[in-house]
């Protein structure tokens, strides 16, 4: 289940799963709560999963296509407006587990980390991964 409310705090808990039906319960809040950033492509490698990020989360023109510069880019993600953090939801999750579960898991990995930077700057950072 999308707990709504928990995606404006800063916490060690940033990562999520839910399914189709909990994301479209849960959209109109998020949307009202938090800075909201979804995919729309399924990401099933890593070549595409970077292109899915580049794109969702606007990355620059010079992002190099690998883990280091994900993890700048990140770091670099602008949460504009009064609404809370940055949330990124990743639709068709299950395509990624199953065809890429390292990729999943080096996603994680990376965004870990950068959410425990901006979690030091009080600032919320989820992940949410939809089946």
């Amino acid at each position: 289940m999308i707990q709504p409310s928990l995606l404006t705090t800063p916490t060690a808990e940033s990562i999520h799963f839910g399914t189709v039906e909990d994301m479209g319960a849960a959209r109109d809040e998020m949307l009202r709560l938090t800075n909201l950033f979804e995919t729309g492509e399924e990401v099933h490698d890593e070549a595409s999963l970077f292109r899915v990020l580049a794109a969702t989360l606007s990355f620059p023109d010079y992002f190099g296509g690998n883990w280091d510069a994900v993890v700048d880019c990140l770091r670099d993600v602008q949460a504009t407006g009064a609404r809370a953090g940055l949330t990124l939801v990743v639709h068709h999750a299950k395509v990624l587990w199953r065809n890429a579960p390292e990729c999943a898991a080096t996603l994680i990995e990376t965004w870990l980390a950068v959410a425990e930077e901006r979690r030091a700057s009080n600032e919320p950072f989820h992940l949410v991964f939809v089946w």
